[in-house]
């Protein structure tokens, strides 16, 4: 598993084929009870906007960073001191 591939790189030397990214099973965003579940492919600028449009803050830090919630956490995505 590979998520959105915005920090991957592959040498053609060793992988000459088509590559399909597809995270459409796992990027749903469900706001219930005050509590946001967030599946690992979502793409970081679409939490940003759910968020903005919930009115929901906290997450800002993440505004410009490309990749997917899944990727975040693994990589300890972050910016202005801030880590998620």
């Amino acid at each position: 598993f590979i998520g959105n591939g915005s920090n991957t790189l592959f040498s053609k030397e060793f992988y000459r084929k088509n590559l399909l990214i597809d995270l459409k099973g796992f990027d749903k965003l469900i706001l219930e009870n005050d509590y946001l579940y967030c599946e690992c492919g979502v793409l970081g600028m679409r939490l940003i906007n759910f968020c903005i449009k919930n009115s929901i803050s906290g997450f800002e830090f993440l505004a410009g960073i490309p990749g997917t919630v899944g990727g975040f956490i693994k990589m300890n995505a972050g910016s202005f001191s801030t880590t998620i």
